[in-house]
Formats: structure tokens, C-alpha cells, sequence
């Protein structure tokens, strides 16, 4: 929780320390909706939220370096990305990011 009760959602971790290049930034007047996140890699995280009758919105984060990546680089990045946006199952699915 921030110092203005927002949940902050960053990114991958390293021995305790975030550094994922991925995150998010829930307002205190929804976090309550907060079912689940996950965070897949440096670059591609999902959160998870409740809805009354729908089931679940799931939001697929997704920051590419494309401009400046290697092929491999690229190749990291798109093969976990795509496999996320495939197998989550919402009812809703967002996928955002840059």
C-alpha cells in the first residue's frame, strides 16, 4: 500500500528487490476488486479483478523494447507475452502497456 492506501503491483523480484520493468497502480477505490496478479516476467504481469456477474476482467501488462531489441530480445519478450494473452481465461481480458 502507498502512503495514500493505493496497492502498488511492481514488477519482478530479486533477492527481495523489485525490478521489473512491469507494474500497476490500483486506486484505493477499487483494490478491494483485487483478485489475483502475476507477475510472468520482468516485462509481462496480469491483474486480476472481481466483478459482480462476469466473472473475472484480467489485465495483461505488457512493456516491449522493440526499437532498440535484439531478434532475441524480441523473441523473450513476445513468447511469454503471447502465451499469456492465450491461456488466460476472463471473461473480460485487457491487454495494455507499451
Amino acid at each position: 500500500m502507498t502512503d495514500h492506501n493505493e496497492l502498488l503491483i511492481i514488477g519482478a523480484t530479486l533477492d527481495r528487490r523489485n525490478f521489473g520493468e512491469v507494474g500497476f497502480l490500483v486506486n484505493s477505490t477499487v483494490h478491494h476488486l483485487v483478485d489475483s496478479y502475476k507477475i510472468i516476467s520482468p516485462k509481462v504481469a496480469v491483474l486480476r479483478l472481481k466483478t459482480k456477474d462476469q466473472g473475472t476482467i484480467s489485465i495483461i501488462n505488457g512493456y516491449a523494447t522493440i526499437s532498440v531489441a535484439t531478434d532475441e530480445e524480441k523473441e523473450e519478450f513476445y513468447k511469454p507475452f503471447e502465451r499469456t494473452v492465450n491461456d488466460e481465461k476472463s471473461y473480460y481480458k485487457l491487454v495494455v502497456g507499451d
